[in-house]
């Protein structure tokens, strides 16, 4: 049985100053889970690319510009901004994220994030907060590894005073080739409100 070390519980903090932050400043909005899974080290950061078309509400393609960066050894902290055609316009939003449980020797890393932003949909300015948890591992392929990764997230988003359920389910891979590069293919099915896409992208590592 594996038991939460304090440490873990304290990461606990800082997404609740993060969600209440954003609620009454920024607005957060719909990206990919992309590299929520794949941590990198404390003050290291990451830079990439994230294209999207999705499938659903008259389709439409767009692109997000992303950052990571390494808050401790059990948190990485996201954010992006982005536009697009079709059902979602421009978008601006962050993530944080932390392991629950870390991905080591046969153990699946499970790890929880917290999402808030803004995304301009048909029906005007969406405020969106979700919560994403997110099971994953890593497979180590020579000098290269796959992480396959599967999301539930859920959330609300709340447009013109009233307010609405949304949640999909992501799947996908993070594909490391090099130390510098990880690359991503993911799927999004939307249930409740949300939209069905195939994202995909980069991510640079300086």
């Amino acid at each position: 049985m594996i038991n939460l070390k304090p440490n873990q519980l304290k990461v606990l903090r800082f997404p609740l100053a993060l969600m209440a932050t954003l609620w009454v400043g920024i607005a957060s909005a719909h990206a990919g889970v992309f590299t929520l899974p794949n941590y990198v080290e404390p003050g290291v950061v990451g830079l990439g690319l994230e294209p999207e078309l999705v499938l659903s509400n008259g389709s439409g393609v767009g692109a997000n510009a992303r950052l990571q960066l390494g808050m401790n050894e059990l948190s990485n902290l996201h954010a992006y901004v982005g536009g697009g055609s079709g059902p979602r316009g421009f978008r601006i939003g962050a993530i944080y994220n932390f392991d629950i449980f870390p991905d080591v020797n046969d153990q699946p890393g499970v790890g929880l994030g917290f999402q808030a932003g803004h995304v301009t949909v048909v029906a005007g300015g969406q405020f969106q907060t979700r919560v994403i948890p997110y099971i994953s591992k890593t497979f180590r392929t020579g000098a290269g590894a796959l992480t396959p990764f599967f999301a539930v997230p859920l959330g609300l988003a709340f447009t013109s005073g009233s307010y609405q359920s949304v949640s999909s389910v992501n799947f996908g891979t993070a594909i490391k080739s090099t130390p510098n590069f990880r690359y991503v293919l993911e799927v999004a099915i939307g249930l409740a409100n949300d939209d069905s896409s195939i994202s995909g992208g980069v991510m640079f590592y300086p």
